[in-house]
């Protein structure tokens, strides 16, 4: 199951790590056109338990999302362009913060999103990517 990011929202960042500014994330579902707002973490998960986030340019060119930690392990997500790649993530518009928006909070934990996606994926192999992802919290 993809997601394409439509918008974010940005909060102060580390000059270190650009994309950890980005504290929400608005996404289409592809093949149902589901809408919804991730926050961070939200999108982190996503993106580690199996899920595929994209943004994608005017030409149509799909850049897809990676799940990254700061050295201070604060978890946030990067586009995979390199760095002579035009950064298509931080250059998404902004989703302003409003009455029609709801804040994105962290609704899903590691357990629902584990849930969502190990429908799609192969039984025997979910325990194998949780623990190589999370190996501290069995």
């Amino acid at each position: 199951m993809a997601i394409r990011i439509t918008y974010i929202r940005r909060e102060s960042a580390d000059p270190q790590y650009p994309h950890s500014c980005i504290d929400a994330f608005w996404w289409v579902e592809d093949s149902t056109q589901e809408q919804g707002v991730y926050s961070r973490e939200e999108m982190y998960l996503w993106l580690v338990y199996g899920g595929h986030a994209y943004v994608q340019d005017r030409t149509g060119r799909k850049t897809y999302l990676i799940a990254m930690q700061t050295d201070g392990g604060r978890r946030y997500v990067s586009s995979t362009a390199g760095e002579s790649d035009p950064d298509d993530l931080m250059a998404l518009p902004e989703c302003a913060a409003d009455e029609r928006h709801v804040k994105a909070q962290e609704r899903y934990t590691e357990d629902t999103i584990g849930q969502m996606l190990s429908k799609k994926m192969e039984p025997t192999l979910l325990p194998l990517i949780l623990f190589s992802f999370f190996p501290y919290t069995f």
